[in-house]
């Protein structure tokens, strides 16, 4: 708007200045400067025309603007107007605005364009002396145009460039929140609008764990040493998790739900589990020994299918449903102090890598009379005799 304004204004001045205006001139920025510059601006409140001003821009000096002036330079020489310092100053302000100068870089072109306008002028003698003294009022307003242009852009790059980095910084601190309830997958999803997410799979690997002895040590130590214990607990399991390739649930209190198999398919769920158990046992074994604490691990691990996903619209959080879930809960509550208990389906899927201990049949409630297995690593177990694990 400013452009078209700064054009009929120099327009009209050019005509009221001159007693025989330039036909030429005349026809150049009513016929060519002035609608092709309409026509810009009314580009640049379409939703095309947001979303890529810059490229706009830069069309209308190429296409509008630069052949303008170059028609005035070629009648020059014999046809004195008062236009043609008036468009160069414009051309300036474009050229500010469309490729994005900086102040300085804006401020030695137009001034350039102002001289090299003055010069033009006096050299050819195409201008009367009175008419050539009124040259220098373009070249100061064509640096105030450029540079207030120019102040204007780079005020405003700046303001958007600090703004855009807060808005990246509280996306990825959202993200980061997203991505710490939920895994990846479903975090993707739910940002991609998708709601009520739900997925049956065919086969996963549940594994319960719950620390032996928490309860007792609940009422002898202060709340927050309890909580930094967990901490410390939770904090090495989850590292476990992300080694092994499981997918960590949620913890209720002092237990703890993990998964192989979804929301990302796994070869062999049931190995990944094996290992993750193993490896939590150990690494409670080594928090025991540097905090001197004697707290032990009671983990249970069934395989089958299971519906997993996220439901409501509030408070969101992954979760499993299903049989198998039930399974593995009620091999972990029967099981015992520092063992890893499984189900037969999981040993026949470890398929010999590991020591699996034949318990006995178990009554597990809601499942009748079980075959249970202890897990152990292949190279290093404690034995249990049948006998005595199964009456226990």
């Amino acid at each position: 708007a400013v452009v078209l304004g700064l054009y009929t204004l120099f327009g009209f001045l050019g005509m009221v200045l001159y007693d025989s205006p330039d036909p030429l001139a005349t026809r150049i920025y009513f016929q060519h400067l002035i609608p092709g510059t309409l026509v810009w601006i009314a580009a640049t409140y379409t939703e095309f025309g947001k979303r890529n001003i810059h490229r706009l821009t830069i069309a209308a000096l190429f296409l509008i603007v630069i052949p303008g002036h170059i028609r005035f330079n070629l009648c020059l020489a014999t046809r004195a107007s008062l236009f043609e310092p008036s468009a160069t100053i414009i051309l300036s302000f474009l050229m500010c605005v469309g490729l994005r100068l900086s102040i300085l870089k804006a401020l030695g072109m137009t001034t350039l364009f102002g001289v090299l306008s003055y010069n033009v002028h006096a050299y050819t003698g195409a201008m009367e002396s009175f008419k050539l003294s009124v040259i220098p009022f373009y070249i100061l307003a064509g640096d105030v145009i450029g540079l207030s242009a120019a102040y204007l852009l780079e005020s405003a790059r700046r303001r958007n460039f600090v703004q855009q980095r807060e808005i990246e910084i509280e996306r990825a601190k959202s993200d980061n929140l997203l991505l710490n309830v939920l895994p990846v997958s479903i975090a993707k999803r739910l940002k991609a609008g998708e709601e009520n997410i739900v997925d049956h799979c065919e086969k996963a690997t549940v594994l319960f764990a719950d620390i032996v002895g928490y309860t007792r040590l609940a009422g002898r130590i202060e709340p927050k040493e309890l909580m930094k214990m967990l901490e410390t607990i939770f904090s090495k399991f989850d590292g476990i998790m992300t080694d092994v390739g499981m997918e960590k649930i949620k913890t209720i209190g002092d237990a703890y739900m993990a998964v192989s198999g979804v929301p990302v398919d796994c070869i062999n769920s049931e190995k990944c589990a094996a290992e993750a158990a193993i490896r939590m046992r150990t690494e409670l074994e080594k928090i025991n020994r540097e905090l001197g604490l004697e707290l032990m691990i009671r983990i249970g691990i069934h395989t089958g299918p299971v519906m997993a996903g996220v439901i409501g619209c509030q408070k969101f959080s992954y979760d499993l449903w299903g049989d198998t879930v039930n399974f593995a809960s009620r091999l972990e509550s029967h099981g015992l102090p520092g063992r890893i208990q499984i189900s037969e389906d999981v040993r026949e899927a470890l398929n010999g890598n590991y020591r699996c201990i034949p318990r006995g049949p178990i009554d597990i409630k809601g499942k009748g009379e079980r075959e249970t297995f202890w897990l152990e690593p292949a190279s290093n177990f404690s034995p249990l005799t049948t006998s005595t694990v199964a009456s226990t």
